[in-house]
């Protein structure tokens, strides 16, 4: 599922990839998973939004498009409810932190 973070991925595009009822998709990835669909769907895409900041060189919203957002406020909204902060605050963090240990090296 990893892979597939830069394509936009919706439920409805895999019910009908693996051609199967969507009651049936959603009812075993929330029992295998332990959590909704676009649930973990986003936290992949918020995980991987993640290495890009902490890489450096990216804005926010390039990062969102790259991730299969099509919106850079709700890529915000979901970013700060899984992180406890928002994008612009995480990527200064990271940098601040990637300086200091390069000034501890």
């Amino acid at each position: 599922m990893g892979r597939i973070i830069f394509q936009v991925f919706t439920a409805q595009g895999t019910k009908a990839a693996w051609q199967c009822e969507g009651d049936y998709l959603s009812a075993l990835f929330g029992k295998t998973v332990k959590m909704g669909f676009a649930d973990k769907l986003n936290q992949i895409r918020i995980d991987r939004a993640c290495d890009y900041f902490a890489a450096g060189g990216k804005r926010s919203c390039e990062v969102a498009y790259q991730m299969g957002f099509k919106d850079e406020k709700y890529f915000s909204s979901v970013f700060k409810k899984l992180k406890g902060e928002g994008p612009s605050a995480y990527r200064k963090r990271k940098s601040a932190e990637k300086q200091e240990q390069e000034r501890t090296k």
